[in-house]
């Protein structure tokens, strides 16, 4: 058996012994409070048991312009959605300028989806007893706003955050070379073959 496929057993067992265990076949919601971790922040799991009673699935969509998304995202399901909510912080880059930055956004709509625009280029569908379909519609439509990837090479850097390790991306600029007064007069063709 693949991965995958102990991981759906797992969730299956899991909603098993739920319907099992619970007289209505739900978890018991509870107190929005129990949504946040330990420093404040929306944990998006956590919501949606704590909203909807139920474990979701979860499909990731990654590299996506998430702005552009976003935008698209409220234009064109304006009347789907039910409750929109988001989370806003200071960048530590922006922190002396005291800029206010959103960070993540969440979007309530249908039986019960929530779509978790996050970070910079992640797109989370939490969901349980929306249609298949459906999530599929809104992934194909925000599929657009896929981001290329550059065909440069990008340096990362691994950032402690509140909510793990993540890499965070550096800018590096091709410092001006001088050849010809740091080397001899014969290096310059081997320079222009290699550069």
């Amino acid at each position: 058996m693949t991965k995958l496929g102990r991981w759906k057993d797992n969730i299956q067992q899991i909603q098993a012994h739920i319907m099992e265990n619970s007289p209505d076949g739900l978890l018991s919601k509870s107190d929005l409070t129990n949504a946040f971790d330990d420093f404040g922040d929306i944990r998006p799991e956590r919501l949606f048991v704590c909203y909807f009673g139920h474990l979701p699935n979860i499909v990731h969509q990654e590299e996506i312009a998430l702005m552009k998304a976003y935008d698209f995202f409220k234009t064109h399901y304006q009347k789907e959605l039910k409750n929109h909510v988001f989370e806003v912080g200071v960048d530590s880059e922006d922190f002396d300028e005291g800029k206010l930055r959103p960070r993540d956004f969440y979007c309530f709509l249908y039986e019960d989806l929530i779509v978790r625009f996050e970070g910079v280029r992640r797109i989370t569908y939490l969901f349980y007893k929306t249609d298949v379909a459906k999530v599929e519609e809104i992934i194909d439509r925000l599929s657009q706003f896929f981001h290329k990837k550059r065909d440069q090479p990008d340096i990362h850097l691994l950032v402690k955050t509140r909510e793990g390790i993540e890499t965070r991306k550096m800018s590096l600029t091709m410092p001006q070379m001088d050849i010809a007064s740091n080397y001899n007069d014969d290096f310059m063709p081997i320079h222009e073959t290699i550069y």
